[in-house]
């Protein structure tokens, strides 16, 4: 047979119809070509078969290009406009790789995408990749981006945004819109109410929600704007703004007192003003209505933590040129707002100041901050600190420890302090754990009466900035000097939990600076029955601790023991060992089921995958894989392999066909529930499972569900639903011969999956309405598991 076509595309090899494009162009020669449909006559070269008609459709092959190479990125805007073409698809475009987190794209028309700035980034270069969405083998793009001295912008996504709400419906906690702040990092702007607010509004100040808050009053039909801003936290000026326009519709109608607040929403004015807070000596605005006064049920003030804090009336004075601030009132605020009204015209002034400071106060106000803090009693205004000191401390012993704390950020600077007095000599300041340290003997009887009281002045920070601590040391005579023990390093006692008795935990060194060398010692404290001590000296002093014969470690009971360990000396100088006890789990508890048998029903007809219960088993060891539980049922000749478990959940689940098992007695499986542990715990459940046939007569009385009908029922909701909004129904009958007389049908619902003690979902008993009882948010969880039952009682 030979092919007859005009164009030489396609050739007979044998039997075979190939492409005859070239050797190396094969992959490409229909691609650019318009013709994407080719009829093909097959002839047969002997006449003895009729000719054979081919048709041959090309799949078009999806194409992206950009165009441009590259990106550049200056004040987060693209300093050239780079669009993205598709061909031969009505795919959107798909962004990856790190220039994604600040790029998005605008679909001009159909194939033609431009690329915008979305977020701000900081100055950098990165990689932009451009795809098909849903396209596993799509074309694809690799742009690299330049960022160049790029700063942040704040602004809302939207100027203005519109709600509209019925009156009947409002309630505390409901959320009304959420205004999106873009282009500030969220720990450098709050969000913040300027104006407008009809007093049952409220927003968050970090994630901008606009919720309903608690009120008393009535609600008011009409229109609101309210004016939301973002403040900057450091010098407390407005980045941007937006307006919330909330209508309320079926509310009750003002009345005629009132009535301003809705027939004169446009009758209004907003006066803005901007002052130095502390560099500004006149506090006033200039008005041009003489028959303005304030409302104070208007006012109000935001202070350095945005709080919103109360004014006082009398620090406002209204003039019929002016509205005066006392410069004392405004000292601790950042806004101010309040309202002026015309109670001939009904015109109301609305009032907004905002008080700035230059960065040289910032500054200096961040330095006061930042200056270093003594320990307790210590305070800027008394800054003695009455240290009581005994002769003859060991050398290297301590004294106390003062360390300079900055307030700023709460690191130790305690290396720069500076350390003077006349006795400074017989101290060192360990600048590493803010010790003061005995560099020198210091005997009572060697001292003159002006030593024996002395004054140590500490000073930490930087210049013009200082903090002082005066230490007053008074020196005391004592006989003798309490034990000392050598901890080294330690800082507390590991203990696996049931150790042996007997054995030691725990060794120390004990000295005397009396050179004694008998010492006793007791335990006390939390545990401490669990241990026994003792001190033996052979030329060095040495401290055991061990385990008590009748000791009863159990991580299970308690995790963490403090034992105090009192060492005395002859004298009866004392010396407190603070010995921290951590108890290690062993892995000694197998896990226990919630029940030892579950029963469970099931028709013949039910399908694979249709979950029929939940087994539950808890381990109570730590945390960890000693404690993470995992099912299974065991196989068996004697039981059909009809069902299985999940092995983290316990949800019990159809996976094999129940056709032919119907029988009076019910099939036993052996669910077991093990841990992770080194030394794997486990134990055991009895599962049984009745298969009933689907025509079974049943003798007994029971209940039946006819909504839903034991299927895979699926009920689709929205996120977000308001509380005890109805979802769903279950309906249920009994069915069989009747046995009770009295009582009544009652349903209840059960999450499967859910270990949670507030469930999400809720069941009118009578009814079988299913309502919503918590939030449900498609974010974190995007489908439920629930089964329903309906009991006699």
């Amino acid at each position: 047979m030979e092919d007859v076509f005009q164009r030489v595309v396609f050739s007979l090899v044998g039997n075979d119809l190939i492409l005859s494009c070239g050797q190396f162009d094969t992959e490409k020669c229909l691609q650019n070509d318009p013709q994407k449909t080719f009829s093909l006559i097959l002839m047969p070269k002997n006449g003895e078969l009729l000719p054979v008609q081919v048709t041959i459709q090309v799949q078009q092959q999806a194409n992206l290009r950009t165009s441009d190479k590259v990106i550049r990125i200056s004040d987060n805007r693209i300093i050239s406009p780079f669009a993205v073409i598709t061909e031969r698809t009505r795919k959107n475009i798909k962004l990856d790789g790190e220039a994604a987190k600040f790029l998005g794209f605008l679909k001009a028309q159909e194939g033609l995408y431009q690329l915008i700035v979305v977020n701000s980034a900081a100055s950098g270069r990165y990689t932009l990749k451009i795809s098909l969405e849903d396209s596993e083998d799509s074309p694809s793009q690799s742009v690299d981006v330049f960022v160049e001295n790029s700063q942040s912008h704040a602004h809302f996504r939207k100027p203005k945004y519109s709600v509209e709400i019925d009156a009947n419906t409002i309630e505390n906690g409901l959320k009304l819109t959420q205004v999106e702040l873009e282009g500030v990092p969220i720990d450098e702007a709050k969000i913040m109410i300027l104006d407008g607010n009809p007093g049952w509004i409220t927003v968050e100040e970090y994630g901008g929600k606009v919720n309903v808050g608690k009120f008393d009053g009535p609600i008011y039909s009409g229109k609101s704007s309210i004016r939301i801003g973002a403040v900057d936290k450091k010098t407390w000026t407005i980045l941007t703004e937006t307006v919330v326009e909330v209508e309320v519709k079926n509310g009750q109608e003002p009345e005629e007192n009132d009535k301003n607040l809705t027939e004169n929403v446009d009758n209004s004015r907003v006066l803005e003003a901007t002052f130095d807070r502390e560099k500004s000596e006149v506090f006033e605005i200039q008005l041009d209505d003489k028959n303005l006064k304030l409302d104070p049920k208007s006012m109000y003030g935001i202070d350095e933590k945005g709080r919103k804090v109360p004014l006082d009336p009398t620090s406002i004075t209204v003039t019929p040129t002016h509205l005066q601030f006392t410069p004392e009132s405004l000292k601790t605020l950042r806004i101010l707002g309040l309202s002026l009204k015309n109670l001939e015209s009904t015109q109301t002034t609305n009032v907004l100041i905002r008080l700035i400071s230059t960065p040289d106060y910032l500054k200096t106000q961040e330095k006061l901050a930042a200056r270093p803090i003594y320990p307790a009693p210590w305070t800027r205004e008394n800054n003695e600190i009455h240290v009581e000191l005994k002769e003859e401390l060991a050398l290297g012993q301590v004294v106390g420890v003062y360390p300079a704390v900055s307030r700023q950020n709460m690191s130790l600077v305690s290396r720069d302090i500076e350390m003077e007095g006349a006795m400074k000599d017989a101290f060192e300041f360990d600048g590493k754990t803010g010790e003061l340290k005995i560099k020198q003997r210091i005997d009572y009887e060697s001292l003159t009466e002006n030593q024996k009281m002395f004054n140590l002045t500490l000073s930490s920070g930087d210049e013009g900035f200082k903090s002082v601590a005066v230490l007053m040391v008074n020196v005391l005579d004592a006989d003798d000097n309490p034990p000392i023990v050598d901890l080294g390093s330690f800082e507390e006692i590991a203990l696996p939990e049931n150790s042996v008795p007997g054995t030691k935990i725990a060794e120390f060194d004990v000295s005397d600076p009396d050179k004694s060398e008998i010492f006793t010692v007791k335990l006390e404290g939390e545990g401490s029955e669990n241990f026994r001590a003792n001190i033996t000296s052979n030329g060095t002093s040495i401290l055991s601790i061990f385990i008590a014969e009748n000791a009863k470690i159990d991580r299970e009971l308690e995790d963490a023991l403090a034992v105090v360990a009192i060492i005395s000396d002859m004298s009866g100088n004392r010396a407190s060992l603070l010995l921290p006890i951590r108890i290690l789990d062993v892995n000694d508890n197998a896990p226990e089921f919630v029940k030892k048998m579950y029963e469970v029903e099931v028709m013949e007809d039910w399908p694979r995958g249709v979950i029929i219960h939940r087994v539950e088993a808890t381990d109570s060891d730590a945390p960890g894989p000693s404690s993470d539980v995992k099912y299974e049922i065991l196989k068996s000749e004697d039981v059909p392999d009809v069902i299985s478990v999940n092995s983290s959940t316990g949800t019990i689940e159809v996976s094999g066909d129940l056709w032919g098992l119907a029988r009076e007695v019910p099939y036993k499986y052996i669910v077991i529930a093990k841990d992770d542990g080194a030394i794997s715990q486990n134990s055991s459940a009895i599962l049984s499972l009745r298969v009933r046939e689907k025509e079974d007569i049943i003798t007994e009385e029971f209940v039946q569900f006819l909504e839903p009908k034991f299927v895979r029922a699926e009920v689709i909701i929205k996120e977000n639903l308001p509380l005890d909004t109805k979802i769903f129904t279950a309906k249920a009958d009994l069915r069989g011969l009747p046995t009770k007389t009295g009582g009544k049908l009652v349903y209840s619902i059960k999450d499967l999956l859910n270990y949670e003690k507030e469930p999400t979902f809720a069941i009118d008993k009578d009814s079988g309405d299913i309502f919503v009882a918590k939030e449900i948010d498609y974010e974190n969880k995007k489908e439920y598991t629930v089964s329903f039952r309906r009991s006699f009682r």
